[in-house]
């Protein structure tokens, strides 16, 4: 059980984690070198999302349909998972689309 918690929090903690170091390296308002250092910050971070949604996946496969307890802690990982994927593809993808400067 301790495992399916872990799933759960592995992907809102690899979000989190992201966020906090998109704050430390982000560039200032016209330099344009930056937006790679966050897209190296954002990468990995994605990748641990996808690592921990893809393992509640199977998890969740495995388990019987009588232990609805870890079916809930596990369909939760896989929603916590995507939607933090979610938030990393939001914070990832401006930089890279956007010129320096263009936020303003």
């Amino acid at each position: 059980m301790k495992g399916d918690f872990l799933l759960a929090f592995l992907g809102p903690l690899a979000w989190f984690a992201a966020h906090v170091a998109s704050w430390i390296v982000v560039p200032g308002a016209h330099e344009t070198e930056g937006a790679s250092r966050l897209a190296l910050v954002d990468l990995p971070a994605a990748a641990i999302a996808l690592v921990a949604v893809v393992l509640a996946v199977l998890r969740f496969r495995r388990l019987a349909v009588e232990d609805q307890r870890r079916r809930f802690v596990v369909g939760c990982a896989i929603a916590l998972g995507l939607g933090s994927l979610l938030l990393l593809l939001g914070i990832g993808l401006p930089p890279l689309l956007l010129p320096a400067g263009a936020e303003l």
